[in-house]
Parts: C-alpha cells; structure tokens; sequence
C-alpha cells in the first residue's frame, strides 16, 4: 500500500499535534502510506517517516481562514494525492474544491461539536454567537456531500452527522499505550520522599476548563496547612491576557511556588510529568461543549496510572463509575475538588488502587492501538475504491 500517497491537512493544529501527528499519520506510516503532513510550520522536514510541508503562519484569523484554504489547494494540486484528509472547519470549502478538480478520496475529520463549541468562544461577540453556530451548521450540511467520509473523535455528535447520509466512522482519541508507564514502577508519586504532593492538568488553560477553581482549591489546601502542595499546569492559555490574570491571582494568594506554568510542552515532556504526579485534574465547566465529550487528558491521567478528580457529568461519571478511577466534583465548587484532592493525599493506598485501576483500562479498553486498527481499516477500505474506480 506504499504507492499510496495522503496528504493530511490542518491550518490550526501545531505540526505535532498529539492526534493528527503522533495517532493518525504515524499509523498511517506503520500502515505502509506515503504520508504529507501540511500544516502551519517553520520549514519542510521529516519526523518519523512524515513529510511535514510549512504552510505560512498568519496571525489574524479572517486572513488565514481566506488565503490558507487557497494556498492548500495548490500544495494538493502539485502533490496529485490519492487520499485527502482534511482537519478544521474552516477547510471544508476547499474540500468541495478539491473534490472538484481531483479525482481523489476526502476524508473530514471532526474533533468537537463545533457549534457547541462557536457558543463558547470568547473572541466572539456574545450577541453573534448563536447567529455563527447557525451559520455553520448551514455551512456544513452544503459542503459535507462532497465528503467520501468523515471521521468522529467521540460519539456524542454522532447523531449529528449521522443524519447526513454520508459514511462515517468513529475513532476516538485514546492514549498510545507506549508513550506512558505500563509497569506500574514509576507511574505515580504516592510516596514521594520530598513529601511535596504533585497535581497536574493538562490541556488549554481557560475560565471554562476551571483554572481559577484549581488556585482556588490549592489556596484552600494550603491555608488548611498542607503547605507543599504542588499544581502543575501544562498547556496553551487563552484568550493570551489570561495569563496576567492568572499570575496577578497566584501572587494575591501567595501560590507563586505551589502553582506552577509550564505553557506548551513536547508529549514526551508531558509524560514525565505525569510520572511526577500523583493525581490528574479535569474540573471542565459544565457547557454544552464538555458535558457531552469525553476529554483525551481523561485517559492519559489514566494510562499514567494516576487517580483522577473529574467533573461529574453524566457521560464522565460512567467512566469513573465504571473503571473505579477517581473521584467526581462540582467544578465550580473549588472546596469540593479541594475536598476531593485531600482525601487523596490522606489516603495514597486508595488513591494508588484507582491509579491501578485506570491503568488496566486503558491497557485492554482505552487505547490508540485499539483505533488505529479502525484507521487503517477505513484506509485501506479508500484506497481499494480509488483503484477500482
């Protein structure tokens, strides 16, 4: 299946995006295809058998969503690739374009409810939002027919695409089993001699993923005498002014030391620092966008072996209920998580039998390796009809 060249593309991701770089593309190399990755970079280079081909950089956002779909176009015209695979909604029109003048396979990948997501978006006017998700979903129902598949990172909009006749295949976004720890020897810090207790998030750092819940529970924590508590926040901040906020609140709490920022970090760096901690926090606020998803940093906590404090929404509680992981929160309730954070500190037996039991379920459940098999199929079912037709 060699002969067979993909272009993968994004104008939003980071080159090394944990799931189109490390999951998809990489599989498809294992999977013998000739993979292109075009994305915003600083040059063309190959990482792991992957041609990442730079596509210009363009900060403001109605430029780059105009000029970078056209640009796309013409990368794909010279490259003549016999499977497209297309990232963001913002490329779905040159999707149609490209199914238009090429004789090739499209595949849409969707990451998130997107019109959930529009509604919470703070760079647009409260007053536009509903008006915009509107016009998106108007947007999509044109444009998707001229899709060969889209491809769904989780099932709860699967009714929504489901209702579009087109094929459809849902592959969720589990952890690679070989990125983490699988022996238990050094995935958790239950018994760190230092005595200082490591937290961790990890993912964008917004109001609505509970960053200020979090300080506020370390506060709480530390004022009730466990002075060596330790959060450790990894990943992209938005909109950027937050991060003067943030640090402006850490100085009035006097959690300089207790908090720390660690902004984008490589994947292999992260899994280190899942090695450090010994709990993974996911407190998200319940907006439609998160009740419904089940979020990656979930199972990674869980592939890491850590115990995890999560918001209780219905769709998370079956997981922790069901896997015996962790401990379920109020996420607006910064006394509740501090609560929850505390019992795991008082109790590192349970705390490390959750971790355990995390662990297990990712290994036979909740794995990469497991969809991977799922891409390649789907793949391999594509390029079988482009050589027929």
């Amino acid at each position: 299946m060699n002969e067979c060249h993909v272009c993968i593309v994004s104008s939003v991701h980071p080159p090394f995006d944990v799931r189109i770089f490390h999951k998809e593309a990489r599989s498809l190399i294992k999977g013998g295809y000739n993979v292109t990755f075009l994305v915003p970079h600083e040059r063309d280079e190959i990482k792991s058998g992957v041609k990442i081909s730079h596509l210009q950089r363009h900060k403001k956002r109605l430029i780059r969503m105009i000029v970078i779909p056209v640009r796309i176009f013409f990368y794909i015209i010279i490259m003549r690739p016999r499977i497209v695979h297309f990232h963001d909604p913002e490329l779905l029109p040159a999707c149609v374009i490209t199914k238009f003048f090429l004789n090739c396979k499209i595949i849409y990948d969707v990451h998130e409810n997107v019109c959930a997501q529009i509604l919470n978006k703070d760079w647009i006017k409260l007053s536009l939002r509903k008006i915009i998700a509107k016009i998106y979903h108007i947007t999509e129902r044109i444009f998707i027919p001229f899709v060969d598949y889209i491809i769904l990172a989780e099932e709860s909009y699967e009714s929504i695409y489901k209702q579009y006749g087109i094929n459809y295949k849902v592959i969720r976004n589990y952890p690679i089993l070989s990125y983490f720890c699988s022996d238990g020897k050094e995935s958790n810090n239950f018994h760190d001699d230092s005595e200082k207790f490591y937290l961790i998030y990890v993912g964008g750092i917004t109001v609505e993923r509970g960053v200020f819940e979090l300080i506020k529970s370390i506060k709480i924590i530390k004022d009730n005498g466990i002075k060596k508590i330790v959060l450790i926040l990894v990943g992209p901040m938005y909109p950027l002014e937050l991060e003067k906020e943030v640090r402006k609140t850490l100085e009035e709490y006097d959690l300089v030391e207790n908090v720390l920022l660690y902004g984008v970090e490589d994947y292999s760096k992260i899994e280190k620092l899942l090695s450090k901690s010994m709990v993974g926090l996911c407190v998200l606020h319940p907006i439609p966008n998160y009740i419904d998803s089940l979020p990656t940093k979930l199972f990674e906590y869980m592939a890491a072996g850590l115990p995890v404090i999560a918001s209780d929404f219905p769709a998370w509680r079956k997981i922790v209920d069901k896997v015996k992981c962790g401990l379920l929160v109020d996420p607006l309730n910064p006394k509740e998580i501090a609560d929850a954070i505390n019992y795991l500190i008082n109790y590192p037996e349970k705390a490390e039998i959750m971790g355990n039991h995390g662990r297990e379920a990712v290994n036979n459940i909740y794995n990469w390796e497991k969809e991977e098999k799922a891409l390649l199929q789907l793949y391999n079912e594509l390029a079988k009809s482009y050589i027929d037709t």
